[in-house]
């Protein structure tokens, strides 16, 4: 399904908003024309994502130093890291990111929807990632 794509829901939004647009009046002018930023916005911190994404996946970090930068911003020792966790190893990483780049990542990164990223997550798209994926 393309929702699960950030392109998809920026798609919904910007299709949303025309429609609101489309009713006239000065209210849904504003309000229509907000929502189809959002969705712009939603594609554009989508690509933003996916090209640094890829820019990291060019450094020279081995599996054994992603895994040991994982197991050091695993702070609780459950294998698991939530989202503030994850922030902080894309810090480690060296990777300039903003807020919300971090959050579509890791959104994007947790397959499972637990809001929890596990190493074998993390290693997955570190081993496979395809930045075409996020946008």
């Amino acid at each position: 399904l393309f929702l699960k794509f950030i392109w998809g829901r920026g798609i919904v939004y910007i299709i949303g908003g025309n429609l609101q647009f489309a009713q006239g009046g000065l209210f849904n002018l504003i309000v229509g024309g907000y929502v189809m930023l959002v969705g712009v916005m939603y594609i554009a911190v989508g690509r933003s994502s996916a090209k640094k994404l890829s820019e990291l996946k060019k450094t020279l970090y081995s599996e054994t130093s992603i895994k040991r930068k994982f197991d050091r911003a695993d702070t609780e020792g459950k294998g698991k890291i939530n989202l503030e966790q994850f922030s902080g190893l894309m810090d480690t990483l060296d990777l300039e990111l903003t807020k919300k780049e971090k959050e579509v990542i890791f959104y994007h990164l947790d397959k499972n929807d637990d809001n929890l990223l596990t190493l074998e997550e993390f290693q997955a798209w570190w081993n496979d990632y395809d930045a075409s994926q996020a946008v």
